[in-house]
């Protein structure tokens, strides 16, 4: 049985399994996905997906860049 959640950029799908349970998290520039027995699951637990800014971050370096290339030849 699978579930799917879909929120803005961010997608996750849940499947059932006979055993465990199998969560895959997408977003817009990160894929996590991981497989938690059904013993394993507690209240108590938190699980974190940490975000890489890398991608983001050089991106707009790279547009202030260009934007300030265009405005210098203008």
């Amino acid at each position: 049985m699978t579930f799917e959640n879909k929120r803005n950029f961010t997608r996750q799908h849940f499947e059932l399994k006979k055993s465990s349970l199998k969560v895959d998290v997408r977003t817009l520039f990160d894929r996590t996905e991981y497989e938690v027995s059904y013993e394993h699951i507690d209240y108590k637990r938190k699980i974190q997906v940490i975000f890489n800014h890398g991608l983001l971050v050089s991106s707009i370096f790279a547009f202030a860049i260009g934007l300030l290339l265009a405005l210098a030849s203008s």
